[in-house]
């Protein structure tokens, strides 16, 4: 007999809202993953492993002083993430192996023929000049678990994802905002009676783009 489970969510919440002396270019992009596995035969044995990842990033600028030395053209960018992943295996000798990988990734966008750079872009206009901002993210999860044929076994893994990012840019005659949320999580169990065999393998991705483009006056 061989029993698995596997399990795997994701949630995406996505805001954006626009309205919109020249900011040309701002943007930040980023590439974290992670990468685990543990395998087991031979002989009576067990391991665990458990690795995580977390990162805040942000950045701001403004120009265009006004008579008070305020700004009047503004633009912030930031992102936070945090990966983490654990698992655990226990064998009287068949193979047992648990595996996971995790990865965030900024993606890039063509907008009438121009290639905006992966991850987080922004550019503000002067009161003449145009206005934009683009963001894009991929998130993907994977997972495996599996038992040979030989003793009892058993294994089980858990990736958990958040991911965040979020933009303002504004000038004297516009203002936008876009922001988006990733949550996301797998789970996947494998037990097996001696002489059982199994396998539970388990992946997502998703895939988030956002873009705001306002002419100005």
């Amino acid at each position: 007999m061989v029993r698995t489970m596997t399990l795997s969510a994701i949630a995406v919440l996505l805001i954006s809202s626009g309205a919109f002396a020249q900011i040309d270019l701002q943007y930040q992009n980023w590439n974290f993953a992670t990468d685990n596995s543990i395998e087991l035969h031979g002989g009576p044995a067990n391991a665990s492993s458990t690795q995580g990842v977390g990162n805040l990033s942000v950045q701001n600028l403004g120009i265009n002083p006004d008579g008070d030395g305020n700004p009047t053209a503004t633009a912030s960018q930031g992102f936070a993430i945090v990966l983490f992943d654990t698992k655990s295996a226990e064998t009287g000798g068949a193979h047992i192996g648990a595996e996971t990988d995790q990865h965030v990734v900024g993606l890039g966008i063509t907008v009438n023929s121009v290639a905006l750079p992966a991850g987080q872009t922004q550019q503000v206009g002067d009161l003449a000049g145009p206005t934009m901002q683009y963001e894009g993210v991929e998130v993907g999860s994977h997972q495996k678990v599996d038992k040979g044929v030989g003793s009892s076994a058993q294994a089980e893994a858990l990736n958990l994802v958040g991911f965040g990012m979020g933009q303002t840019a504004g000038n004297n005659c516009a203002v936008g905002c876009q922001a988006s949320i990733i949550l996301g999580g797998q789970g996947s169990e494998i037990e097996g009676a001696p002489q059982s065999i199994g396998e539970v393998e388990a992946n997502m991705t998703t895939q988030v783009w956002q873009f705001q483009a306002a002419n100005g006056v």
